[in-house]
């Protein structure tokens, strides 16, 4: 009586998904050292719910993996959690990445977004040799606490890594703006709606 529906969002990503993603983001980092002679320090990846539901997470895992994170799974194969990895488990720096979520994304996987914002807010504490992710951390908290804001507010910007539309709002209403091309002489107008 629990599978009364056909796709279970809180099975992102699969076991399955889960090894394809880290080998993806294995290759993708290895060739980006093998090009540039250093790892990566950002990556952004924006999300579609269509899109994660016809590969089972492979985009989400490759997100995850590059942090240094690893999903925990309950026996029925939900994602209830994350593992932070080692370091020496990972055998490369932690990449800061920031997830652009679809509003149907939003809509429909939560709890992915959830597990990864709070990931991303604890590897944003650790304070490793090699970990970007507390490093942009670190800046962008000293400069958002030199704007003002108060510790607590300053710090949950500085380590946000997930972003989207509002809820209610899909897409960016970039196409009015865009069409409207009488009311705005420099795209720095749709650079600032976006």
């Amino acid at each position: 009586g629990k599978n009364l529906y056909g796709f279970d969002p809180s099975r992102i990503p699969t076991k399955e998904a889960w090894q394809a993603g880290k080998a993806a983001i294995n290759e993708l980092l290895q060739n980006h050292k093998l090009q540039q002679g250093k790892w990566p320090e950002k990556l952004a990846f924006s999300l579609w719910a269509v899109e994660a539901m016809r590969h089972g997470g492979v985009l989400e895992s490759e997100a995850l993996y590059a942090i240094g994170v690893e999903p925990v799974w309950d026996p029925a194969g939900r994602v209830i959690g994350y593992t932070v990895l080692t370091s020496e488990q990972l055998g490369r720096p932690r990449i800061d990445v920031v997830l652009s979520a679809t509003g149907l994304y939003r809509d429909q996987f939560p709890n992915m977004m959830m597990h990864f914002a709070n990931a991303a807010a604890e590897v944003s504490q650790l304070a490793e040799k090699d970990n970007p992710v507390y490093r942009n951390t670190e800046r962008l908290l000293a400069d958002l606490l030199r704007q003002g804001l108060d510790e607590k507010d300053a710090r949950y910007f500085a380590s946000t890594r997930v972003f989207g539309s509002p809820t209610g709002v899909y897409g960016t209403g970039l196409d009015n703006a865009i069409q409207a091309s009488d009311t705005w002489e420099y795209d720095d107008k749709l650079a600032q709606l976006y």
